[in-house]
């Protein structure tokens, strides 16, 4: 089945013709302490794959993962 996922942009023109929030959009609940700015890192679809796939990750390769990050920024 094709699934497509609408761009961050097409996300808030639904809010507004809805008028709800982004989290109640996305998650069916309110949040009061997200922003905009978050819901628009993890829709980035350059950033969204890395998300999608740290969410069933063990523990253990997610301490992996971020142990492997720090040093990929230490290398400058």
């Amino acid at each position: 089945m094709n699934k497509r996922r609408p761009d961050y942009e097409t996300l808030i023109k639904i809010t507004d013709i809805f008028n709800v929030s982004l989290d109640f959009l996305l998650t069916g609940k309110e949040f009061d302490n997200s922003n905009e700015d978050m819901w628009k890192e993890l829709l980035d679809p350059k950033t969204e794959l890395f998300f999608k796939d740290l969410k069933d990750a063990p523990d253990d390769k997610i301490e992996e993962l971020i142990q492997f990050w720090e040093f990929i920024k230490s290398k400058k």
